[in-house]
Formats: C-alpha cells, sequence, structure tokens
C-alpha cells in the first residue's frame, strides 16, 4: 500500500497512510454493514383479478351451418279462356282450388274447382246451329245411300227389261221388212226405241256412279258437320275456366261483366303444394347437395312455435351468380294448412265460427233498393219456425269487431228475388218479422248479420248458442315470401361441455381451462374440439386429458384467461351460462339466477361487462 503512495508521487507519511487506508476501510465495513441491515419494505397483497366465469352443462348445440331461404311459389301462371267473351264471375284471390285431372286418353278423373266463367249464350247457339247442320248433312248421305242402294238399281233392271223387249221388237220388224210384211217406218221406230233404251240404261248406270261420288261428298259433310259441332262444344266447354294443377289464386285481373279476348290473363294461379324455397350455397356446398338431395328446413308457426321438415332438393344451378359466387338452390316442401284453434280464447271449445260477417248496409254496393234490408244467402237459416237469420248483439257497422262476436236469432220473410254480386255471391231481400227481440238489439242498416256458422265438432249442439268467432279459415303453413332456415350439415353435434374460444387458453401447442376453486383457478389441460358441422371460431367441445371428467355445473372462466396463472386468485364479477352464448338444439334456455344487486361484485350484466372489458 505504501508503495503504491509512493510510486504515485505523494509524499505521505506511513502513519497517514495507514490512518487513511484505516478510516477507508472502516467507512467501507460501515457502509457495508449498514446495507445488510437495511428492513424490508411493507407491501399491499396482489390484488384478485377480475374475470367473467360460465357453467358448464352437457348441451348440442345448434348447427351454425345454416343459410336463410325465401318461400316461393314452384309453379305460377296467368290463366285465361280460350274463347271471348263477356265475364260472368271469377273467384277472389286467396282461393284454394283443385285442378282438373285428365288420363292419357282424355277422360276427366277429377272435375276440379271451377275459377271463372263466361257468358256462354252464343256457344250455346253455335253448338245448336252445328248440330242441325249435322243432322243436315247426316240426311242428305242417307238420301243419296237410298238412292244407291234401291232406286238406280231398280231403275237399271227396268232398263233392262225395256232394252230386251226394244231388241226383241226389233228384230221381229227387221225380219217382217226383209219380207216386205214391215214398213220402213215400223222399222225406224223399232230401231229408235232400241236406240233410246240403250241410252236410258247407259244413264241409269251413269247415275249410278254419280251417286256413289255424291255420297262420299254427302259423308265428308258429315264429317266436316260433327267437326264443326266438337268445335262448338269445346268451345261451349271453355266457357268455365279451370286449372290443370291445385294451387292457390293470388291475383285476379278481370271483374264480371268485363269483356276478354281469348288468351288474355283472366287470374293468377300459384302452385302452394309442394311449395319452393330458394337459398343461395358455396360452390363446395352445392356439390355436397347435388349428392345429398334433402335438407332440414325449419320455420315459425302461426302460433309461435318452431316446425321442421324435410326438403327435396329440385335443381341446383349449373353456374354461379358472377357478383356473389354462389349458386341457386331451389329446395320443394310438402306444404300443409293450418288453422288456429279455437280453444286458444277461453271457452272457445263451445264457440261457432263463420268466415263472413256481414252489413246490413250493402244496397248501394250490390245495386239494391234503399228501403229493403238484403241478407247473403248463406246466413239464411230454417227451422220449423221459418227463415232467419244470426244478427250481432256487440257490434255495429263501423264499430271495431270483437274477439268474441254474441249474436241472437231473428226470423225473416225472404223474398224471391235473387240478387248476384261480382258472381261469387248472391243476397236476398228480407223483411224483419220484428225488428227486435224481448227487448234486444234493434235491428236496422248498421246491424251486422254472421255468414254460414260452422259449429263444434260439426255438430251444433256443442254450440253456446250465442258466441261466434270471425276466422278466415285454414291458412297455408308456408306461404310465398316467408323466410326460412336451412341447415346444410349432414349430421347433428354429439352431446357434450361447449364453450367459446375465448374460454381456451393455449400454449406451446397445448390447450388448457381454468377451472374455479373457490377464489382461486386451476389450470387444466383439456383436449379442445371444433365440430365439423359448426362454423370455423364458434365453440369447441372440451374433454379433460385422463380419467378426471368435468361435472355439471362446473365454472371455467370464460373472459380473461390470457392474464391468468395457475393458482392465482380470482373475483368474479358476473356469471355467464352457456345458454347465453352458444344456441343450444332441440333445448330449452336455462335461465340465469338472479343476481343480489346489493351483494359486492354481483352488479348488473351491463356494468359486469363493461368491467370486464
Amino acid at each position: 500500500m505504501f508503495q503504491r503512495f509512493a510510486a504515485a508521487g505523494w509524499s505521505v507519511s506511513p502513519i497517514v497512510a495507514a490512518r487513511r487506508v484505516a478510516v477507508g476501510l472502516a467507512l467501507s465495513i460501515g457502509v457495508a454493514s449498514t446495507g445488510c441491515s437495511r428492513a424490508k419494505p411493507d407491501l399491499p397483497p396482489k390484488a384478485a383479478r377480475p374475470v367473467t366465469v360460465m357453467e358448464l352443462r352437457r348441451i348440442v348445440p345448434e348447427s351454425s351451418f345454416n343459410v336463410s331461404g325465401s318461400v316461393t311459389s314452384w309453379k305460377t301462371e296467368q290463366i285465361g279462356f280460350e274463347v271471348s267473351g263477356r265475364v260472368m264471375w271469377v273467384l277472389e284471390p286467396g282461393k284454394n282450388i283443385d285442378g282438373r285431372t285428365v288420363d292419357a286418353d282424355g277422360t276427366v278423373i277429377r272435375e276440379g274447382t271451377p275459377l271463372a266463367a263466361i257468358d256462354p249464350a252464343q256457344y250455346e247457339v253455335a253448338v245448336d246451329s252445328a248440330q242441325a247442320s249435322l243432322e243436315a248433312a247426316e240426311l242428305d248421305s242417307q238420301v243419296i245411300s237410298t238412292r244407291i242402294r234401291d232406286s238406280i238399281p231398280a231403275d237399271i233392271r227396268s232398263a233392262q227389261a225395256d232394252l230386251i223387249l226394244a231388241k226383241s221388237d226389233f228384230e221381229r220388224i227387221d225380219q217382217l221388212k226383209r219380207s216386205n210384211a214391215a214398213s220402213q217406218s215400223e222399222y225406224e221406230d223399232a230401231q229408235n226405241r232400241l236406240s233410246t233404251e240403250q241410252a236410258r240404261l247407259d244413264s241409269l248406270e251413269a247415275s249410278k256412279s254419280q251417286a256413289e261420288v255424291e255420297r262420299k261428298a254427302a259423308d265428308a259433310r258429315v264429317k266436316a258437320a260433327k267437326q264443326t259441332l266438337r268445335n262448338a262444344q269445346r268451345d261451349l266447354e271453355h266457357t268455365v275456366l279451370y286449372a290443370s294443377y291445385p294451387g292457390q289464386i293470388s291475383e285476379v285481373q278481370v271483374v264480371p261483366g268485363s269483356v276478354v279476348t281469348a288468351g288474355s290473363p283472366v287470374l293468377t294461379l300459384q302452385m302452394i303444394n309442394p311449395i319452393k324455397v330458394a337459398i343461395e350455397v358455396s360452390a363446395e356446398q352445392s356439390r355436397d347437395l347435388e349428392r345429398r338431395r334433402q335438407l332440414t328446413v325449419s320455420f315459425m308457426m302461426p302460433d309461435g312455435s318452431r316446425a321442421e321438415r324435410n326438403a327435396m332438393v329440385y335443381n341446383v344451378s349449373p353456374s354461379a351468380d358472377p357478383s356473389t359466387r354462389t349458386f341457386s338452390v331451389s329446395l320443394l316442401i310438402m306444404n300443409e294448412q293450418y288453422r288456429p284453434p279455437v280453444s286458444r280464447i277461453p271457452g272457445g271449445e263451445s264457440y261457432a265460427l263463420t268466415e263472413d260477417i256481414w252489413p246490413l248496409k250493402l244496397n248501394k254496393i250490390i245495386g239494391a233498393p234503399e228501403n229493403i234490408l238484403v241478407v247473403e244467402e248463406n246466413s239464411i237459416e230454417h227451422d220449423d219456425q221459418g227463415d232467419y237469420v244470426w244478427v250481432a248483439t256487440n257490434g255495429k257497422f263501423g264499430e271495431r269487431l270483437k274477439e268474441v262476436t254474441l249474436v241472437e236469432k231473428h226470423y225473416v220473410s225472404v223474398l224471391d228475388a235473387r240478387i248476384p254480386f261480382l258472381g261469387n255471391w248472391v243476397f236476398r231481400p228480407v223483411l224483419f218479422l220484428s225488428n227486435t227481440k224481448d227487448g234486444g238489439v234493434k235491428v236496422d242498416h248498421d246491424s251486422l248479420i254472421t255468414g254460414k256458422l260452422e259449429f263444434p265438432d260439426d255438430d251444433r249442439t256443442n254450440w253456446d248458442g250465442r258466441s261466434v268467432v270471425v276466422d278466415g279459415g285454414p291458412h297455408w303453413m308456408l306461404r310465398p315470401g316467408d323466410l326460412v332456415t336451412a341447415s346444410l350439415d349432414d349430421g347433428e353435434p354429439e352431446e357434450g361441455f361447449y364453450v367459446p374460444v375465448e374460454a381456451i387458453y393455449e400454449a406451446s401447442d397445448r390447450t388448457y381451462v381454468f377451472v374455479v376453486d373457490g377464489d382461486q383457478v386451476k389450470k387444466t389441460e383439456v383436449i379442445a374440439e371444433m365440430p365439423a358441422n359448426l362454423n370455423s371460431g364458434s365453440v369447441f367441445q372440451i374433454r379433460p386429458i385422463g380419467d378426471q371428467a368435468f361435472a355439471e355445473g362446473t365454472k371455467i372462466v370464460l373472459k380473461g384467461v390470457h392474464f391468468l396463472m395457475d393458482g392465482e386468485h380470482i373475483n368474479v364479477i358476473t356469471s355467464e351460462l352457456p345458454s347465453d352464448e352458444i344456441p343450444v338444439k332441440s333445448m330449452e334456455e336455462p335461465q340465469d339466477e338472479t343476481a343480489d344487486s346489493s351483494s359486492p361484485g354481483n352488479e348488473p350484466d351491463n356494468t359486469s361487462v363493461e368491467a370486464a372489458q
């Protein structure tokens, strides 16, 4: 040490240097001892990490390989008459009709529903005229046939006999003339008579050939008359319009009284059963559908319930839409008619139904005098005391109808007149025998009359005698314009524990979930599989590794797994169930337990989600 000071050129005594070294060592030791004896600061404990959790439940998730489809009619056509004329009547839109069925030989198997009719008068006259022409042609043919068969052969036989006689006379006169026993004039007369008889025979034979030709011409006229009659009868038949298939009238283009030409559209008919569903799919899905040929289609029923039906693949478009690069697929579903039960109304089991309710104030509409009252023909019923109608007691014209219309019986005198309206209804003038009934409702022009009644189970005795529900009748389960959901998967996922992707923690190609154990979490390795018939990234099925299985109701961390460590303390700020995250197939969704807003950590969901985020 002293040598170092000396080498540095310092002039320091050894004592001083030693003292200085001692002081330095003392300071170094003091500093070192002071650092080793320093106390640790008191730090607050680490706060529990806020997370959201979910309970594991065995479910079958709803397939997400679904596409929306639009319902359209399979066949639609505008139907018109093959003949022209004035329209007498035509059915109203919304009517369900049956088509006329004809076999391969042209025989009508099922008559079908008449759709419309035109005035047949001129076509009936044409049929009568054609019938008369046919009868005249057949008579001409019969006359000619009779001549050929009877008259001409008799004339020929007579001419042949006369010719033989003329020849005999001529030969006799010729011999007498040679012996100068007959004069020249007698000879010439015999010769002329022979020539005349020969000519008459030749003429009759020629007339026979001519009659054969005339008979052929008469037969041709008969055939032409028969064809004219068939055409006239066919035109007469076509004054009533029929459809070639069952369906529903969607639109009417004419009104009774208008004149239509042959081929002009009268109404639009749509085939409603089966009904078509149009969907758009990818190229891969379209190839798969060409092999499968059927899909499951789900839709909402009129009563709010969900229904499923199998649909057949009718057509896959051979080319994709240039704008969307998707292929159009047409599906066919057997449609059904649905009618909501009246039992949905309290006491509805004893209520009658009617599709119509008419005001008496219809005179101007149907063209009847204002001083009479008219009712629709089907509204009139009859019993031992006479004709009667059902008059509403809790409703008037211009007022909103009640859900249940209360009615009472009023007897009427029906007059002879029948007033048609638009070809679909017939109204009858009536006289009410009393405009009140035992102090009941007063009948006037504002009164409402029910149409034809339909009784519970078609038994009048099941009706309570006063309650009527206005009902539009059966409706089709699927209608053009409805939306459905078509499932493109080829099988249902198996039952198991399914979690969203955010509940899975992945590290080093291994997957984990954090199981809640009190106020801590346990990092548990699992096998996470995504079903092939669910969209990528939607939900995963988890299975624990080893023999240990998850118990029903086990809670795992849903949000916040990427910040957790095994054994870390957590603060559960909300509880989310699988049904809130995962659509469940054919299972009732479980209800969340109501959180106590006064308890710490149990805030409402919207606050909790914001806190989690």
